[in-house]
């Protein structure tokens, strides 16, 4: 605690709200996925590395629009995981063995 305080008092304060305390041994593998392609998600699949099948669709009824993010809640434990979006247009696009507990926030396509 005490270097959280002194780290917290040689930092300017925007530099702060980046600051994110990793629990030991529990590291949070949920993120951001940002869609900068010029067409919507319609559906997003996020599965642990080494899974046979790509779970369920995490988008359901929704889309998600050009330039929007959508928040991808993980379970702790387990970092690496394959995801896999589906466009409007029917383009697929998968990316395999991401380290979600590092990468906080991810761009497709």
């Amino acid at each position: 605690m005490l270097r959280f305080a002194l780290l917290a008092a040689l930092l300017p304060t925007a530099a702060l709200a980046q600051v994110q305390p990793v629990v030991a041994g529990n590291p949070d593998p949920s993120f951001r996925l940002i869609n900068r392609d010029p067409a919507a998600m319609h559906e997003i699949y996020v599965s642990p590395t080494g899974r046979r099948d790509w779970g369920a669709d995490r988008l359901g009824q929704d889309v998600l629009i050009p330039g929007r993010f959508a928040r991808i809640s993980l379970p702790t434990g387990q970092c690496l995981h394959d995801i896999r979006v589906v466009f409007a247009d029917g383009r697929a696009v998968e990316r395999r063995r991401v380290d979600t507990c590092v990468a906080s926030q991810l761009a497709f396509p």
